[in-house]
């Protein structure tokens, strides 16, 4: 179960090239989706080979090992584990040498993983690791194996499968398989497979490089549209909710809607804090998304109200009590905005810039420290929070500051940063959220906590402020942030819903109930990973 990304190239054998080297380039693109483990397959329509361990793609992979990734045809993959064990072997891309030799890449989380290995152990498949991804390789093979049509096939010899059996075979894997998914396919000698879920809850876009007569050289599939650039192919655009695609060996492209198909409800998770700035998602792009997140909540500091000043300022919004739209307005007291780097900043810039304050870089960020919301143990995120950001005491001190985030979670980094600004001499501190309030656990490969350490999910935004111990919190409403984002559409009309299950509790797939969450949260328990 995992928050991923993904990448699959496919070149016309006639060039010659390994696609090794740019598959290593695409994911290095897609770092910031998972560092705990990756791994790339290729195959030259002989062999099909694969490098995968433990660790940073730079730490992962090197000159010898991507020379001996030979092939003009693979997938890549970077994991971060949500739950199960980090043990390297459940790296991907996964494979299995029947039928054909299919390896399998996949960004997402299956909810029905139980029912689905159960099933694929009475049909005595061979199910080695926790991992889910394992499991949808095995459906889909077991599926394909089933739709071949041998009623033609020379004897002793595997037919080639037609459109309608891998059509066929996807739609079986997804009636069986439930949850949010991208997936990219290798299968030796048939072709490269490309499909999302029903739903299209997980990014997937696709790429290529042509030739003067239009014709497809280069194919590219990833989880965001930066690593395809990065390769040097043109984004062309997403792949649709419950599409599947199928590039053959003739590289020639087919495209097919699955019957399952549903409106498009991407994760909206991923505008707010997993995408690159860089990127389109969905005809969506993530920068200017999070501008217009700026753009919402600098419209909601003009309606805040200063009840008292003094040492520590009371803020007051629409229907509070006390409340007087002739007080003092909040904006008059900020003195600067600041981000909290680097997911946040151009909400923060956007803020700065729609109120007329002066935007300043207030915290200096060391850059040899991943990700902590990716982080697997609170111990270890503790740790990293300490040392990951230190503020300028220069810039902030005697201020009063409005801090913006992109969202907060456990609380952990907000109260840290909080408590350091306000001992580098700041007057005030205000902390804005780009997101709305985290109070439920994501199940399509988001690891949000436990709701017990979402720290929004049982306190009110005035608490969540008395907790980390600012004089105010302002999050982003629901409504805001969708409006953020539906303002943000380029090349094409974008979605118009969105996944919120962290913000709004609604499982779109169906299939989560308590019990599932209950599970789901022992799974992901710190003091679980930690013995895992």
């Amino acid at each position: 179960r995992n928050m991923c990304g993904i990448i699959g190239l496919f070149t016309k054998e006639e060039l010659g090239i390994h696609v090794a080297g740019e598959l290593n380039t695409a994911l290095t693109m897609l770092q910031h989706r998972g560092q705990d483990a990756c791994g790339i397959t290729t195959c030259d329509g002989q062999q099909v080979r694969t490098v995968k361990d433990n660790g940073l793609v730079s730490e992962v992979f090197n000159q010898n090992n991507l020379a001996k990734l030979t092939g003009y045809y693979g997938i890549g993959h970077v994991r971060y584990p949500t739950a199960g064990s980090p043990d390297r072997n459940e790296a991907q891309p996964f494979f299995t040498n029947y039928p054909y030799g299919i390896a399998l890449a996949h960004n997402g989380n299956l909810i029905n993983c139980d029912e689905l290995r159960q099933r694929l152990l009475c049909a005595l498949r061979c199910i080695n690791t926790t991992s889910d991804s394992e499991l949808m390789l095995n459906v889909f093979a077991e599926e394909l194996e089933r739709h071949i049509d041998r009623s033609s096939a020379e004897e002793g010899k595997m037919p080639l499968p037609t459109l309608d059996n891998l059509w066929d075979s996807v739609h079986e894997t997804m009636s069986l398989v439930r949850g949010g998914y991208a997936v990219v396919v290798l299968i030796k000698g048939i072709g490269m497979l490309v499909f999302r879920d029903p739903h299209g809850i997980r990014p997937l876009c696709f790429g290529t490089r042509r030739d003067e007569n239009g014709n497809i050289i280069e194919f590219a599939a990833a989880s965001e549209s930066v690593a395809i650039e990065a390769i040097g192919l043109d984004r062309e655009r997403d792949v649709g909710a419950g599409e599947v695609l199928f590039l053959d060996m003739n590289m020639q492209l087919h495209t097919h809607t699955d019957a399952l198909a549903c409106a498009l409800q991407p994760c909206i998770f991923e505008y707010v804090y997993l995408a690159r700035p860089d990127s389109v998602m969905d005809n969506i792009s993530v920068y200017e998304a999070r501008v217009q997140m700026g753009v919402r909540l600098a419209e909601r500091v003009h309606r805040l109200r200063v009840l008292e000043e003094g040492e520590r300022a009371v803020v007051v919004d629409e229907g509070d009590a006390g409340y007087d739209a002739s007080l003092p307005c909040l904006e008059k007291m900020i003195d600067v905005v600041m981000a909290v780097p680097d997911t946040s900043r151009h909400t923060a810039i956007s803020i700065a810039t729609t109120l007329g304050k002066k935007y300043i870089e207030g915290l200096s960020k060391n850059r040899y420290i991943a990700r902590t919301f990716i982080m697997p143990a609170q111990q270890m995120r503790q740790k990293s929070i300490r040392i990951k950001h230190n503020p300028i005491h220069d810039a902030v001190k005697g201020l009063s500051v409005l801090v913006v985030d992109d969202s907060i979670v456990r609380g952990n980094t907000t109260r840290m940063l909080v408590k350091a600004i306000r001992q580098a001499g700041a007057k005030h501190v205000f902390v804005a959220s780009a997101a709305p309030p985290v109070r439920f656990c994501n199940v399509y490969g988001i690891d949000m906590p436990t709701t017990k350490e979402l720290i929004a999910h049982s306190l009110t935004p005035s608490e969540v402020a008395k907790v980390i111990d600012a004089e105010y919190v302002l999050y982003q409403s629901l409504e805001d942030l969708k409006r953020a984002c539906r303002d943000s559409e380029i090349y094409g009309p974008g979605p118009k819903d969105f996944e919120c299950s962290c913000f709004d509790g609604v499982y779109i797939t169906g299939g989560v109930d308590q019990a599932y969450l209950d599970k789901l949260e022992a799974a992901r328990i710190d003091s679980a990973k930690a013995s895992a």
